[in-house]
């Protein structure tokens, strides 16, 4: 049977502040009625004027368009005025969804500069560009103010505050600059004060001059950062650079925490400040300390930051400098399950969400084999692998002839590898490279059985794959049981010491991504003797009870005490929510259970140092308030997990060549013509257009280096801005009635 409509009033009352304000969306199976709507004049002696509008938005483009109801009328002193005196339909279909909004111009309006939240206080202390003109125990409205925060649950978010619109009162007067204001408490969560966001809306034609060249582009697209005074231009496959230099450097060093690289040259290199440096792909060779140096890895590689991009550079000395390469930050995952093939060597270990990269695939044009030695030369043109680095041979993707027992024409030809060859599903590190050139070994034991020549007739399609990206595993850290003894005990591997003696072949090593999924990983970790060791069982890690802690509630430095607990520098814990209990004498003393779910350590991967047998230390954050107060280690439960995957690192690189005239060398740089970059802000609510660089702004009429730069964008310095927010006096408040209809 049909349900009738649901019919429900609703009120609304807010305080109107500058800029544009939204003050109702149609909920959704929602069609409304707006009764009645006022906005009255509740300031002293004065004329705001506003702008009543309903903003209809297509969901399938996003275009909107404004119908406005009253345009910039004038409310006088103990006055309102009537928006709405009958019915405004409102609606949200799968088509379209209607909003209302309120813009407003008044008197004593002050550009916020700066606000200092206070957590749990709610105590806000605002600094505003000019004289604010306020009191104590006056009613004010602020508007636009955009914090980051970080809650641990939904992660690092900028929020436009406040939301919903309220006022405020005038709690401290400091200077005609600084006051401050209660706001209310924000559950734990710390705040922190950003200059206003900005919405790009559209340029002019030929807004971008290029100074050497003088030719005029006109941006897609851009983007401003107010902090660091970065302003993104989106100019699709622009010529740029094509009047660069050629160099070599002599020597490199790495900095993977803070992603600096700094760079010798032989002689001096003639460079300055600012000017741009771009490496050709796979330009440097290093070695690595994540596998023991023992490989070559060149960079840039094609899924590098630093691919085909400028970057400006800061001249040390006539034959050093420093750019920023991006760093290599760590990032650490648990395993829920896992399983091994010990006849491919392959584990696939469930971890989450991930954004691990798989192999990328290549076609060869020619192979031989050496079945003395066991060894395959496969020609892939301008491959840009190097030695060390893990391949896969498809099944059967590669035909040779051979004339074994008198064999001759198609019977003579044979796929390979074969399910029963020892290369079957195994990934192989590569040796002897050239430049269309490398070599694999594909036998456990050689001779082979059959010498015999082979002749290469033909490779499948995309028959190689590439491991483009390794990780580490944590010693021990995944447990098996196995068929060998009835899966009567755990295994824990990679081990420092296998039955044979010797490691296994992931300990302390990097191994390749073999593949990859949403949530999990492969890896290809070596392979086992399959008729000694059985089907291996994975048995879930169990978490491990600290007996004792020390918190430095100032520093966030917290030691551990679990006994034997098998951890190593390199990995990370993550602590269950309200796993640890401290006693701490704040606000009254008693109990408390950590971390609880607003503390930066919640469901957070922490590295850990200063490693022993039965300690080790971590950083679970500060305090806050209460970080002048002891916190004394009362108990705890089993909830200390540890990182079983690791991938990036700060990890060593020794420099070992750079390719001749690989480093590109710039002095270019642009002009922005005034007026012609137009945005919105959220300082009014992105209510009105603002067209930059305006006269006397940083970038008006000079020359702008370019900071960074790739194929389709640029980007340059126009100046920060610290401009966050509006506040003013309360002079006008809302009222409307509204009439929702239920559709469900």
């Amino acid at each position: 049977m049909a349900i009738a409509p649901v019919n429900k009033f609703i009120s609304i009352a807010v305080p109107v502040a500058p800029g544009l304000q939204e003050l109702y969306e149609v909920p959704t199976g929602t069609s409304a009625l707006v009764l009645y709507a006022q906005v009255a004049n509740v300031g002293v002696g004065t004329y705001p004027t506003v702008t009543f509008v309903q903003r209809r938005e297509s969901r399938s483009t996003g275009l909107t368009r404004d119908i406005r109801v009253i345009k910039d009328v004038e409310i006088p002193p103990n006055d309102g005025v009537i928006l709405i005196d009958g019915r405004m339909v409102l609606e949200k279909t799968p088509l379209i969804v209607d909003r209302v909004y309120i813009s407003a111009i008044q008197s004593g309006v002050s550009t916020i500069v700066d606000v200092q939240y206070t957590e749990p206080t709610g105590v806000c202390t605002v600094m505003t560009e000019g004289n604010h003109g306020f009191s104590v125990g006056d009613q004010v409205t602020m508007a636009g103010i955009a914090f980051t925060c970080d809650n641990n649950t939904s992660g690092i978010t900028t929020t436009i505050f406040p939301d919903p619109q309220a006022s405020y009162i005038v709690n401290t007067v400091a200077d005609s600059k600084v006051f401050s204001t209660n706001v209310g408490r924000a559950n734990g969560i710390i705040h922190f004060f950003n200059a206003a966001n900005h919405r790009f809306i559209r340029s002019v034609d030929n807004a971008i001059t290029i100074v050497s060249s003088s030719d005029k582009y006109t941006p897609s697209d851009a983007t401003y950062t107010p902090k660091n005074g970065k302003l993104k231009l989106n100019l699709v496959n622009n010529s740029l650079f094509t009047s660069s230099t050629s160099h070599t450097p002599s020597d490199i060093e790495y900095n993977a925490h803070v992603g600096i690289l700094t760079v010798y040259t032989a002689t001096a290199h003639g460079f300055s400040s600012g000017n741009l440096i771009k490496f050709d792909d796979y330009a440097l060779t290093v070695k690595c300390s994540m596998d023991g140096k023992s490989t070559n890895h060149t960079y840039p590689r094609p899924t590098d930051p630093m691919h085909n991009k400028w970057q400006s550079i800061t001249v040390e000395s006539t034959t050093k400098f420093k750019l920023d390469v991006g760093a290599s930050p760590t990032r650490w995952y648990n395993a829920s399950f896992a399983e091994y093939d010990p006849t491919v060597g392959i584990t696939t270990i469930t971890v989450g969400s991930n954004t691990f990269r798989g192999p990328s695939k290549h076609t060869p044009t020619n192979a031989a084999y050496n079945p003395t030695t066991g060894v395959f030369t496969i020609t892939l043109n301008n491959h840009r692998f190097n030695n060390g680095d893990w391949i896969n041979i498809a099944t059967e993707s590669l035909v040779m002839s051979c004339n074994y027992n008198g064999a001759s024409g198609t019977a003579a030809q044979k796929s390979y590898p074969r399910t029963t060859d020892s290369a079957y599903g195994k990934w192989i590190r590569i040796s002897n490279v050239t430049t269309n050139t490398f070599e694999v070994q594909v036998l456990n034991t050689t001779p082979s059985t059959n010498t015999n020549a082979h002749t290469f007739v033909s490779w499948a399609d995309n028959a190689i794959s590439r491991a483009t990206s390794t990780v580490k595993i944590a010693t021990e850290s995944l447990r098996f049981t196995c068929a060998k003894d009835n899966n009567a005990t755990n295994h824990d591997y990679p081990r420092a010491t296998a039955g044979d003696g010797s490691p296994d072949p992931a300990y302390n090593t990097s191994v390749p991504i073999v593949a990859r999924t949403d949530t999990t990983v492969a890896l290809g970790i070596g392979t086992a003797d399959f008729s000694d060791v059985g089907l291996h069982t994975f048995v879930s890690p169990t978490k491990q009870k600290p007996t004792a802690a020390t918190y430095n509630a100032s520093t966030g430095a917290m030691t551990v005490t679990i006994a034997s607990h098998g951890f190593e520098l390199g990995d990370a814990i993550k602590i269950d929510n309200n796993s640890m209990t401290f006693e701490c004498n704040y606000g009254g003393g008693g109990e408390e259970n950590y971390p609880r779910a607003t503390d930066p350590a919640a469901d957070t991967w922490l590295p850990i140092s200063n490693v022993t047998t039965n300690t080790f230390d971590v950083n679970v954050g500060g305090a806050g308030a209460a970080a002048s107060n002891a916190h004394t280690f009362k108990i705890a439960t089993a909830g200390i997990s540890r990182s079983v995957v690791r991938a990036g690192g700060d990890y060593d690189h020794d420099f070992v060549s750079a390719v001749n005239n690989s480093m590109k060398r710039s002095t270019e740089a642009i002009t922005i013509d005034n007026s012609s970059l137009i945005f919105s802000c959220s300082q009014d609510g992105f209510g009105s257009e603002h067209a930059y660089p305006r006269p006397g702004d940083p970038a008006s009429g000079v020359n702008l280096g370019i900071i960074e730069a790739d194929p389709n964008s640029i980007t340059v310095n126009v100046g920060i801005s610290t401009a966050g927010g509006l506040v003013a006096p309360l002079q006008m408040e809302f009222l409307a009635s509204i009439l929702e209809n239920s559709n469900a």
